[in-house]
């Protein structure tokens, strides 16, 4: 039997590519494939392969997902800093790599940004809280949708500042009227939202996701008013509202988890999924039209309820047996429970230290 020198790789999207068996054979697939598998990176990851040979030289820059996310970026720099430092207090050295890896953070984010010229359809942000003090957020996301007409996705997520830099005082998100309106799903997590006018014109907006967001009545029913085209909508651990009142003729998918508010009130006639999780309301406050809804989901975590404020009678956690009682006997004209099976049985309370319930349409 003869031997070769050449191998071959068919990809599962058709493409064979040969080469020598000491040759590059990764640098020889198509542009596409090789933006594809920078997407699944970090950008400063991204960023440093174009070192790998020419081949891989600027192909960061024609990503269609960008993540910006200050502890990956920051956080590993300082460590290699700290492990050359020679400086006698090391600790202090650390102190001030990190302050300045923050501060130089934010210029980074900006000419990344820049230096990207591809059509990116998804960003993610991750920054410390100081960044809002400056507005430098404000400013990337302005620059982002400016430059990315194919943005359609976008994350921002903040995180405490570090003990070691200098507190500043925080002020609210800059953000400028109308900047989110040409994005299809929108996300946000450790926020205090009070820029509903952020959202105007919102009309292309289909999934919005808040987690452990602080936002008043106002704020909240403004943003749910305005996007009017919403098909998914997820309010997890967020604070600040005593009302909840969702009226959306197009909303599909209805995640609430950790709340705690004085009225619950669902009017989607074409809601399909609703999962209401550890959720404390008084059941005569509650109100649900949901004709088309084919599965209902309620977990009730006494663990986490448990580190919140101090239980009040009078707003108690909706548990899943008190629910599908309440609703048996006042809301049977919104849900026919005769056209559900029981895939899991109530159980009350159970080893895990939650109650879990699951209807679905048979």
């Amino acid at each position: 039997m003869s031997h070769t020198n050449s191998t071959s790789l068919i990809l599962n999207t058709g493409v064979r590519v040969q080469n020598d068996e000491n040759g590059d054979l990764i640098s020889k697939l198509p542009d596409e494939i090789l933006t594809n598998i920078l997407s699944k990176l970090h950008i400063d990851e991204a960023v440093r392969c174009s070192v790998l040979s020419k081949r891989w030289e600027g192909l960061w820059k024609q990503t269609s997902h960008i993540e910006f996310d200050v502890d990956h970026m920051i956080i590993p720099m300082t460590k290699l800093l700290h492990s050359r430092a020679l400086s006698p207090h090391p600790g202090s050295f650390l102190s001030k790599s990190k302050a300045e890896g923050v501060y130089r953070y934010g210029s980074v984010v900006f000419q990344l940004i820049c230096h990207h010229s591809g059509d990116m359809s998804s960003c993610l942000f991750v920054h410390f809280q100081n960044r809002l003090s400056i507005g430098e957020v404000g400013i990337w996301v302005d620059l982002l949708v400016e430059r990315k007409k194919y943005l359609k996705d976008l994350s921002l997520k903040c995180l405490p500042d570090l003990g070691e830099v200098s507190k500043l005082e925080i002020s609210k998100p800059r953000f400028r009227c109308g900047v989110f309106d040409c994005l299809g799903s929108l996300e946000f997590i450790d926020y205090t939202i009070d820029f509903g006018y952020a959202f105007e014109n919102c009309k292309k907006l289909k999934t919005l996701k808040l987690k452990r967001t602080h936002l008043d009545d106002e704020t909240l029913s403004g943003i749910l008013e305005i996007c009017e085209a919403l098909e998914s909508l997820s309010l997890i651990q967020s604070t600040g509202f005593t009302r909840l009142i969702i009226r959306n003729s197009k909303l599909k998918v209805l995640q609430l988890h950790a709340l705690w508010v004085d009225e619950l009130g669902i009017y989607t006639p074409n809601l399909d999924v609703l999962s209401l999780d550890s959720t404390r309301c008084l059941l005569q406050n509650v109100s649900i039209y949901a004709p088309c809804l084919n599965t209902f989901r309620s977990y009730n975590y006494y663990i986490l309820f448990a580190r919140m404020s101090s239980f009040k009678e009078e707003r108690s956690i909706l548990r899943s047996h008190k629910v599908l009682s309440h609703w048996g006997d006042h809301l049977s004209v919104l849900v026919s429970f005769n056209a559900f099976t029981t895939s899991l049985g109530i159980d009350t309370k159970n080893s895990s230290g939650y109650d879990k319930l699951e209807f679905r349409r048979s």
